[in-house]
């Protein structure tokens, strides 16, 4: 699109780039509004721009909705939000443009991520959670069948660095570069094996990583010598277990 790009972020069905300038453009699937261009419905085979001129520092996407953290550090989503996933305090179903989350804290927002049902962000020293919690997801140790407009402090005092999240679960680094996650992994999210879930942030056995991602129950980190090792669901051959990583083998 004749843009230079600084930032990217990719989800199930659409793609956003930051720009040099810092504003954000889209492209992709946008059944919820997910493209954030103010139009519903209408997909887009090219970047078109995140209608608010908002300038970004960084952007997360799942399936079905968008968020990212301004420049100034505010939190904004759009997309989806029948699981109120958006946390603007809202009963709205979708946004075609950007919406401030509802937080008090509107300023000091460092990382976020968007999940399927879900979303997390950190803040300088509060990681909070909101959206759908069925899972465990939002991470202060309780199930809810009831979303959660509003963003929630989790149950957590680990210093968390970074985030990534997928349908019903969220994996973190903190100091040290140790991860965790909590949440349920795997497609038995109906009724998931005790192993396959924790409703607090769980480490993931005695790794340390520079860099990770999630996906669909299954999560992949660089370990600190350079090797990749992922774990996920007790249910997925490959990573049989969900807080132990398991050694990819080299391409």
């Amino acid at each position: 699109g004749g843009h230079s790009w600084i930032g990217l972020a990719v989800g199930g069905q659409s793609a956003c780039g930051i720009a040099s300038d810092s504003t954000a453009w889209c492209w992709g699937i946008n059944t919820y509004g997910q493209i954030g261009d103010g139009t519903l419905g209408t997909d887009r085979s090219a970047p078109v721009a995140v209608t608010s001129g908002i300038k970004f520092a960084s952007l997360s996407l799942s399936s079905t909705h968008s968020c990212g953290v301004s420049t100034s550090g505010r939190l904004w989503c759009w997309g989806r939000n029948a699981d109120r996933e958006l946390g603007a305090d809202s009963t709205g179903s979708q946004y075609k443009v950007p919406v401030p989350v509802a937080t008090a804290d509107s300023t000091g927002f460092l990382a976020v991520a968007a999940g399927g049902l879900h979303t997390c962000a950190r803040g300088v020293s509060v990681t909070y959670c909101w959206g759908s919690n069925k899972y465990g997801q939002a991470g202060n140790r309780t199930i809810s069948a009831t979303d959660d407009s509003l963003p929630t402090p989790m149950d957590s005092t680990l210093g968390l660095l970074s985030l990534a999240a997928d349908s019903a679960s969220t994996v973190a680094l903190a100091t040290g570069n140790k991860a965790y996650w909590w949440g349920t992994r795997g497609s038995a999210l109906s009724a998931p094996a005790s192993a396959d879930r924790s409703l607090f942030p769980k480490a993931v056995a005695n790794f340390t990583f520079t860099t990770f991602a999630t996906g669909a129950g299954v999560s992949c980190g660089i370990y600190t010598r350079n090797y990749v090792f992922c774990w996920g669901s007790s249910t997925d051959p490959n990573f049989p277990a969900v807080d132990t990583p398991a050694g990819v083998p080299a391409p």
